[in-house]
C-alpha cells in the first residue's frame, strides 16, 4: 500500500482548478482593457461632440442675431402701417369736418373711423403674433444645435422636419404649407414660414385662430421632445431645456412679456 504521500491527490489538477483560475486572470484582464479601451473612446466621443458644439455655437450665434434682425425690420414695418393708418385717421376726422366733402368722401370717412379701432387692434396682435413665431423658431435653432453635434447635422433636420409633418397632419388649418419658403421650395430642416402660418391662422375665426396656433406651437415642441427623449434619453432633454429657458431668458429683454411668458409654460419643467 501507498504512504498517505504517494497517496495524496492534487485536487486543483482533478478539477482544473488552476486552469480556471489562470483563465478568469486572463479574462480579467481582457474585461479591464476593454473598459480601458471604452473609457477611452468615450472621452475621444465627448471631446469630438465638444469641440463640434463649440464651432456650432458661433453659427447659433449668428443664426439667432438674424433672427432678432428680422423681428426688429417686422417692428419697424409694423411701425410703418400704425403711423399710414393714424394718417388715414386723421384726413377721415378732416373729411367729416369739412364742409366741403361731398357724400362720397364722407362715407369713406365714415367707414375708415368705424374700423379704426378693430384696424389697430389687428395690427397690434399681428406684430406680437409674428414676434411670437420669430421668438419660437430661436427655440427650434437652440435644439437643432445641441442636437448636431451628438447626431449628426442630417439625422437632426430628418428628425426636425419630420416633426413638422406629423403637427401638419393634427393642425392643417394652422401649419398647411408652413414647410416651404416664400419660392415654394421644401424647407429641410423643420423651419416654419411665420408669414404663411399667419395667413392660415387669420383664415380663421378670431377667438378660434390663436388658440389653435398655441396648440400647434405646443404639439410641435413636444414632438420634438419625446423624440429627443427616445433616441438620446432624459438627461439629453435636460440639457436641450437649459439651453431653451436660458435663452428665453434673454428674450424677456425688448419683447412681449406676453410672448415669452407663452414660450416658457409651452417648456415641460426640467
Amino acid at each position: 500500500m501507498s504512504s498517505a504521500d504517494d497517496t495524496k491527490l492534487d485536487l486543483s489538477d482533478v478539477f482544473g482548478v488552476g486552469e480556471a483560475v489562470k483563465g478568469g486572470e486572463e479574462l480579467q484582464a481582457q474585461a479591464a482593457d476593454d473598459v480601458k479601451q471604452r473609457e477611452e473612446l468615450l472621452k475621444e466621443r465627448e471631446a469630438e461632440i465638444a469641440r463640434k458644439e463649440k464651432e456650432l455655437q458661433k453659427v447659433l450665434k449668428v443664426q439667432l442675431a438674424e433672427k432678432e434682425a428680422a423681428i426688429k425690420e417686422a417692428r419697424q414695418e409694423g411701425q410703418k402701417e400704425a403711423i399710414e393708418h393714424a394718417r388715414k385717421e386723421q384726413e377721415a376726422k378732416k373729411a367729416i369736418d369739412s364742409e366741403k366733402s361731398d357724400d362720397k368722401t364722407k362715407k369713406w370717412a365714415e367707414d375708415i373711423l368705424a374700423k379704426s379701432e378693430e384696424q389697430k387692434e389687428k395690427l397690434t396682435a399681428g406684430q406680437k403674433d409674428h414676434e411670437l413665431l420669430l421668438m419660437y423658431e430661436q427655440l427650434r435653432d437652440v435644439l437643432y444645435f445641441k442636437l448636431a453635434p451628438i447626431v449628426g447635422e442630417k439625422a437632426t433636420k430628418t428628425m426636425l422636419a419630420r416633426s413638422v409633418d406629423k403637427v401638419i397632419a393634427k393642425f392643417p388649418d394652422i401649419f398647411k404649407n408652413v414647410n416651404f419658403d416664400d419660392k415654394g421650395n421644401l424647407m429641410d430642416g423643420g423651419e416654419l414660414s411665420a408669414k404663411k402660418v399667419l395667413e392660415n391662422k387669420d383664415k380663421l375665426d378670431i377667438s378660434n385662430g390663436y388658440d389653435r396656433l398655441i396648440q400647434a406651437l405646443k404639439m410641435l415642441l413636444e414632438f420634438r421632445l419625446l423624440a429627443v427623449q427616445k433616441g438620446l434619453g432624459q438627461g439629453v432633454v435636460k440639457g436641450i431645456l437649459v439651453s431653451m429657458s436660458e435663452r428665453l431668458g434673454e428674450l424677456e429683454k425688448g419683447h412681449h412679456q406676453e410672448n415669452t411668458d407663452i414660450l416658457k409654460k409651452m417648456l415641460p419643467r426640467v
